[in-house]
Parts: structure tokens; C-alpha cells; sequence
């Protein structure tokens, strides 16, 4: 699990936040978001580090030696960055990807238009917007509701 990192990117006095891969001395955890998936559901605590109510990005086809810095520096364009993250293995190897977190809409929309396919250490990246409250419980039991009402008018 990682944690909420140094202050990263071109200025030292910049609020953007980067998750490192490994740690010697975590924080307390934050209480955890109930998630969904693949049938299962558990606590994930790891997206209580995202601010709430921001344009989350996903960043995929990662070099194995990206961080989470190397996204703050690459994207540090947009003023809303609020945080980056690169995902690890238990092993501390990047699954080669990672996330982008922009507050205002307006940066996400370009960035994703900007910097799709621009390359970052030697790969050429992916940009989509990032799915993660698709598998949030209470939406996942909303849209089985809306579907299972859906079904019953048609009489199926």
C-alpha cells in the first residue's frame, strides 16, 4: 500500500502529491471506499488518497520505470493537478500504469486530447478517463436496480 507523498513537480512550493511506490513509515490509513468487482467486494483504501469530486485519469502502456513523479512533471502543465499515482505489485514493480487526478474538467478533457500517445521515459502512453466509480457499490447496486426494473416493464 502507498501513501500520500512529498510535494513533486517544477516548483517547491506546488500542492501536487505523489504517491512513491514504497515507504518506511506510512501515515494512519484513511477509512477505506467500499468497492466492487469481478464479483467481489472489499474496503479500497487507496482511493481515499484521490481528492473528492476530481477528473481522474487513467494512464496506461506505463514504462516499468515510471513514477509517480514523472506524471506530476508531465503533466504539471494543467493547473487543477491535484495528484498522481503509479500502481505496484507486492514486489514494488509497476503493473505499468497509473493515474492522474485534475480538479477542473476543462484540464482533463485536454490533457487527454494533449497528451494521448505523447511518450513518457520511452512509451508511448494511453489516456482514458478513469472508471473507478463505475465500480463504487452504491452505483453498481443503482445501475442492477435501474436494469432490473428495466427488464420487469418489458417483461422480461
Amino acid at each position: 500500500s502507498s501513501h500520500i507523498g512529498p510535494s513533486v513537480g517544477p516548483s517547491s512550493s506546488s500542492s501536487v502529491r505523489s504517491a512513491p511506490p514504497s515507504s518506511s513509515s506510512l501515515p494512519p490509513q484513511k477509512s477505506g471506499i467500499v468497492r466492487n468487482a469481478a464479483g467481489k467486494t472489499w474496503v479500497d483504501k487507496s482511493l481515499s488518497e484521490f481528492p473528492e469530486n476530481d477528473y481522474r485519469l487513467f494512464i496506461g502502456d506505463l514504462s516499468r520505470d515510471a513514477t509517480a513523479a514523472d506524471l506530476t512533471m508531465f503533466f504539471s502543465k494543467y493547473q487543477s493537478l491535484a495528484f498522481t499515482k503509479v500502481v505496484y505489485d507486492k514486489a514494488h514493480k509497476s503493473k505499468g500504469y497509473g493515474f492522474v487526478s485534475l480538479l477542473s474538467f476543462t484540464d482533463a478533457a485536454l490533457a487527454m486530447r494533449e497528451m494521448q500517445g505523447k511518450y513518457i521515459k520511452g512509451r508511448p502512453i494511453k489516456i482514458k478517463r478513469s472508471e473507478w466509480k463505475d465500480r463504487d457499490v452504491g452505483v453498481v447496486r443503482k445501475k442492477e436496480s435501474k436494469e432490473k426494473k428495466r427488464k420487469k416493464a418489458m417483461g422480461l
